[in-house]
Order: structure tokens, then C-alpha cells, then sequence
């Protein structure tokens, strides 16, 4: 199932109330990268740029998670 942002920024009143002092985990894969948009396996290659779709897929994620506290 894909990550959207309207899931990041779901209603919570579906998490049981004695859950409210249990952990919550965000896991988050990366942004489209320019070697993702060209088909490339990047592995281990390093400083990659991100395509323009994956710095906005980043800004969106930002905004949705600037809200929470860690």
C-alpha cells in the first residue's frame, strides 16, 4: 500500500486509548531520485539527486510531519 499524504495526516481517533503511551514509528522510503526516474540501480552509489517529482514527494512529506513532535 502506497504512503500518500492523506495518510500521513489521518484521523488517530481509531487508536485505542491505552495505546496513547506506546511508541509510534513513521517509516518513510526515499524520494524519487533521478536514477530511480532513469531505471538505474543506484545501490550504494552515493549523492544521488532527487528527480522534481521526488522533492516535492519531500516537501510533501515535510509538511505533513512538520505537526508532530519527536
Amino acid at each position: 500500500m502506497a504512503l500518500t499524504l492523506a495518510r500521513l495526516k489521518r484521523d488517530r481517533t481509531d487508536i485505542p486509548r491505552y495505546a496513547s503511551n506506546m511508541t509510534l514509528i513513521y517509516l518513510l522510503r526515499h524520494c524519487e531520485s533521478s536514477a530511480n526516474k532513469e531505471g538505474i540501480l543506484a545501490g550504494r552509489i552515493g549523492n544521488i539527486a532527487l528527480s522534481k517529482l521526488g522533492l516535492k514527494q519531500a516537501h510533501q512529506i515535510a509538511g505533513a510531519l512538520a505537526q508532530e513532535s519527536f
